[in-house]
């Protein structure tokens, strides 16, 4: 038992990166970005092409600043589209939709769609304690979530990049009439989140494989947690612990192959119970509230 609910956490680890990611933009552009599931794919596919020439540490840099080159162009039209009008939520995440079909698409033409192992010259240790064990893989995906909470809770709260976020989040309008620069500011947001998510990526292929659909799930279980833990980051990072915790007991009693049917079986539930909550994010859709 004490090993499942180590796995748990660091299953919760794994997501958390992403799901803040979907949680700031969420905040600030009001939809939910595809592109996160791109991010998470395209990233960790480029170290493992620039890895055959180059170290771990200069292809893990290149591939970043490769994928955010590619997605400036998108982002900073993001960000316009946000600024100039706000009921482009829908347009938006159309748009951001056609980016992952291309992205796996592209990949799946390129390298195949059978599994690829990231190798980074990492020797895999076994680290052994009296509550479990893990592996090397798995203690850096556990850093990496721990350091994306601690980044975001930091420059959500403590910057006046996270203060500009807040006055985004809670009203665009009035925001822009007392000239918060919310281009600047969603263009952060975005970076930010990309930096997260295709860390979160890389670990995620140490640790089992490369597949040009590996971000969606990720994705889709993100978008469940943003929507349950609403508006606050400790309202995320306990659902996404909870929801794992749950998804890693079914599939320890019954079986793996039930293991995403929890996540949107919470959903609904929540949309059951609390529909309120569930209008106040799909309506977004039709404009910024």
């Amino acid at each position: 038992m004490t090993q499942m609910i180590l796995n748990a956490c660091l299953d919760a680890c794994a997501i958390l990166p992403v799901a803040l990611d979907v949680w700031l933009v969420y905040r600030v552009c009001r939809f939910f970005p595809f592109t996160t599931s791109a991010v998470f794919t395209l990233v960790p596919y480029l170290v493992c092409s620039f890895s055959f020439v180059l170290g771990s540490g200069a292809s893990t840099l290149l591939a970043f600043s490769l994928a955010l080159t590619l997605l400036f162009p998108i982002g900073w039209y993001i960000a316009s589209r946000v600024a100039s009008c706000q009921e482009a939520s829908l347009q938006l995440f159309l748009l951001s939709l056609g980016i992952l079909v291309l992205t796996q698409n592209s990949l799946s033409i390129v390298y195949g769609s059978q599994p690829i192992p990231l190798d980074m010259s990492m020797r895999e240790s076994l680290f052994h304690f009296p509550f479990g064990s893990f592996g090397l893989s798995r203690a850096l995906i556990f850093l990496w979530g721990m350091m994306s909470l601690a980044l975001i809770s930091l420059l959500h709260c403590k910057t006046s990049l996270g203060k500009r976020w807040q006055a985004i989040a809670s009203d665009p309008e009035l925001s822009k009439i007392v000239g918060v620069s919310i281009k600047g500011a969603i263009a952060a947001a975005l970076a930010t989140g990309a930096i997260l998510t295709g860390g979160a990526g890389i670990l995620q292929g140490l640790d089992t494989a490369l597949t040009p659909h590996m971000g969606l799930s990720v994705f889709m279980q993100s978008v469940v947690v943003v929507v349950i833990g609403g508006r606050r980051i400790s309202g995320v990072v306990g659902v996404c612990f909870a929801m794992v915790f749950l998804q890693d007991l079914i599939a320890y009693m019954i079986g793996t192959q039930w293991h995403e049917m929890v996540a949107f079986s919470l959903l609904l539930l929540y949309m059951v119970v609390y529909p309120r909550g569930a209008r106040s994010h799909t309506s977004s859709f039709i404009g910024c509230q």
